[in-house]
């Protein structure tokens, strides 16, 4: 098992750190939440 360490999951997988910022900067900006759900939390959770 491997302990490397990236700035980015797009340097973890792509070949070179180009490609990573390459990558970096076409995806879409990420707030860290959106598409998270929560189960069984009152007043806003999905049952």
């Amino acid at each position: 098992m491997s302990s490397d360490r990236f700035d980015s999951v797009w340097d973890a997988i792509e070949d070179t750190p180009a490609q990573g910022e390459n990558m970096r900067l076409r995806s879409p900006p990420d707030d860290g939440a959106e598409g998270i759900a929560v189960r069984g939390v009152a007043g806003g959770g999905v049952d």
